[in-house]
């Protein structure tokens, strides 16, 4: 490998000192950096299919960067080799450019396994370029916990429902949960793997407390730098308690209309932590069947957790005309043995999941909610006031700190006003909305209403329903929509 005027920097790698870092974050460390890049190299060059297709990808990758590599005829020699890697590693993005291009052209399975892994890692360590690499490496390269899916959904807070193929260990999880954008209120979703990781079996049985104290120093000098310090202690404390506790047990009741039949619904069902969800079986029912069915399956799972106590949630995804089906339920006989009253339930839109044009504004809203200290504000609308679609968007637009409603009318009751500001509300993104089962003109649902909005956070909104339901019949008239935008049931009809 030459040197580069005798100043024993490698060829293209820039120095600290070098203008074109002047102002720029530090680079990673040179062990780090020097292993990644002669993983590069050797993996570009042992790779056949790569070496047939050197000048298809080179071009490709010369049009993206808009401008010309000098390396002369042989692509594949060693020296030019080394100008492409070294020039797609100082560029942004430079090397999921080069990644693109060679698996567009050509790559050997193990080389389209590889190649986006190496990518992802160079991407870390230039988000996080003071620490020590190779130290979280070791610890987490071979390590492959049965409950690795499970800990990534969590740490991601539902917005990864299935790892890339290339993904088999921890390291490589970690390294790409460091690509995912960090939420308003919380950790960056690779360190909350790392958080989870602590308190789990199969890595303290394998690293021990040594190893769980070289991760804990890895993410406090994390937390330092990034100013999170708070935010950590917060999510070790809760995962610890969460290890200790008993396992959360969530039921999410999916009714989506049949698109063969005008009066029948799809009846899909999952069971498990709020972000390890289990699919069940799923069924066919007629509008007459649904508050029976929904009923009846609650009732199953209720009994299959052994107390209803042990069932701890219910989310019911409702298409509009059915957002008030917790009336039907708690005017059901047997209701009590559904433990409704014991247990948080809440509904949440169907249409808005399906519709990707919405999840963005859902999402800010959401993280809006959810972001400590950060202003959240609620609507209430109008009891005398018939307004239209285009007014009731320009209302709810103008205010970038709602995140819910208050509605003048229950949905999907027939009351084309309650079915209008809910539409608008769930178009525009608001994840909160509140109504009465039946009047939303009722001076009891108003003052309950008031009291559950009182405080001026909202992030345990559903809990104090629930307080309000076991102390009040008010409590029980209240149908709240509490809509998570990072929860999404993973499922193909979605």
């Amino acid at each position: 490998m030459s040197d580069d005027g005798g100043t024993g920097r490698r060829h293209g790698t820039p120095g600290e000192d070098d203008p074109a870092r002047q102002g720029r974050p530090p680079r990673p460390s040179a062990s780090d950096t020097s292993r990644v890049r002669t993983a590069l190299l050797k993996l570009l060059s042992d790779d056949p299919s790569v070496v047939r297709t050197a000048q298809v990808w080179l071009d490709e990758l010369e049009e993206v960067l808009n401008r010309p590599l000098p390396v002369g005829g042989d692509v594949l020699a060693a020296e030019a080799l080394r100008t492409v890697v070294d020039t797609c590693l100082s560029e942004p993005f430079g090397l999921r450019t080069l990644e693109h291009a060679v698996a567009a052209t050509a790559g050997s399975p193990e080389t389209l396994r590889l190649l986006p892994q190496l990518a992802d890692e160079w991407q870390a360590m230039e988000l996080l370029p003071e620490v020590d690499w190779s130290a979280l490496r070791a610890l987490l390269i071979h390590l492959e916990p049965p409950t690795l899916a499970a800990l990534v959904r969590r740490a991601a807070g539902g917005r990864v429902s299935a790892l890339p193929g290339r993904c088999t260990t921890a390291w490589s999880a970690f390294l790409h949960l460091m690509g995912l954008n960090v939420p308003a209120s919380g950790l960056p979703p690779a360190a909350e793997l790392l958080v989870l990781l602590a308190e789990d079996d199969r890595f303290l049985r394998t690293h021990g407390e040594q190893g769980a104290g070289v991760l804990g120093a890895w993410l406090d000098r994390w937390s330092r730098a990034w100013s999170l310090d708070p935010e950590l202690d917060r999510a070790r404390q809760l995962a610890h308690q969460e290890k200790g506790a008993r396992p959360e047990r969530l039921l999410m009741l999916q009714l989506a209309p049949d698109l063969l039949d005008s009066d029948g619904y799809t009846l899909s069902r999952w069971v498990g932590s709020g972000h390890d969800l289990v699919a069940g079986e799923e069924q066919q029912v007629t509008a007459d069947e649904v508050a029976s069915s929904v009923a009846d399956v609650i009732a199953e799972e209720v009994r299959a957790a052994g107390t209803t106590q042990a069932l701890t949630a219910v989310e019911l995804i409702l298409p509009l005309a059915l957002l008030n089906l917790p009336a039907d339920l708690l005017r059901r006989d047997g209701t009590a043995g559904l433990g409704l009253r014991e247990r948080p339930v809440v509904v949440r839109s169907l249409e808005r999941l399906r519709n990707l044009a919405t999840h963005g504004r859902w999402a800010r809203r959401w993280d809006q909610l959810n972001a400590s200290g950060a202003p959240s504000s609620m609507h209430w609308n109008p009891l005398d006031d018939d307004a239209g679609v285009s007014e009731l968007d320009a209302r709810l637009s103008s205010d970038a700190a709602l995140v819910g409603c208050v509605l003048s009318a229950p949905p999907g009751t027939g009351n084309a006003r309650g079915d209008r500001e809910a539409a608008t509300a769930l178009r525009l993104g608001i994840p909160v909305l509140l109504w009465d089962i039946e009047d939303c003109s009722r001076p009891d649902f108003r003052a309950a209403a008031a009291e559950l909005l009182s405080r001026d956070r909202l992030v345990d909104l559903p809990d104090r329903l629930l307080d309000l339901r076991r102390r009040s019949p008010a409590g029980e008239r209240l149908v709240l929509l509490w809509d998570d935008p990072y929860r999404q049931p993973v499922w193909s009809g979605l």
